[in-house]
């Protein structure tokens, strides 16, 4: 009994010094981000807090809006900045232990959240049971405005962020539907 609780315990130590790793990493990014970045990020927050836009509100963090911004305009003498090029670098430079930890940290999020929405439950968490042990990918639900049936899809998640950057601000993510084949009938929400 001894040996199990102390493997508990070292298990515990190894899992919190490697989120304690992921935080610092995503903490150094933003203040680097952030620096280069402050007046106009807070500008952007004022027109975000001023607008009238519900996707903060409804589901997603300042953050989490910001990753889904297409640019920034930085100076008018510089090109405007893509965030999620600078957001996907970052998670280049993770190690590979940190990334998967990283990635299964956002799966649980999205799945969490894809549950709460779910209409076909027992196909999704067969899917999502089938897809459990690999960190980078999340099982979602869609739903086709063509023939009305419900269908679930496991994203590799660093590309359905990037599906989510390039579907702002829609705030949906469209596929072909495998059923009745028609070319974006699929919705799927954003739920980072």
């Amino acid at each position: 009994m001894l040996r199990k609780e102390r493997t508990q315990s070292i298990n515990c130590i190894i899992y919190f010094k490697t989120t304690l790793k992921i935080v610092l990493l995503v903490l150094l990014f933003l203040i680097q981000f952030i620096m280069k970045n402050a007046k106009n990020i807070v500008d952007r927050y004022g027109e975000l807090l001023e607008s009238q836009t519900q996707i903060i509100v409804s589901r997603q963090g300042f953050f989490q809006h910001l990753l889904i911004l297409p640019k920034y305009n930085i100076d008018s003498d510089v090109s405007d900045v893509d965030f999620w090029t600078l957001w996907s670098d970052s998670i280049l430079q993770l190690d590979p232990d940190t990334s998967k930890r990283f990635f299964h940290h956002i799966k649980l999020d999205i799945e969490r959240k894809a549950e709460d929405e779910c209409h076909a439950f027992g196909a999704f968490e067969r899917l999502r049971f089938k897809t459990r042990d690999d960190p980078e990918s999340g099982t979602v639900e869609g739903h086709c405005k063509n023939c009305g049936l419900y269908t679930q899809a496991s994203f590799n998640l660093h590309g359905y962020m990037q599906m989510v950057n390039k579907a702002y601000p829609n705030g949906v993510i469209k596929i072909t539907c495998p059923i009745c084949k028609k070319d974006g009938s699929v919705e799927f929400p954003i739920l980072i």
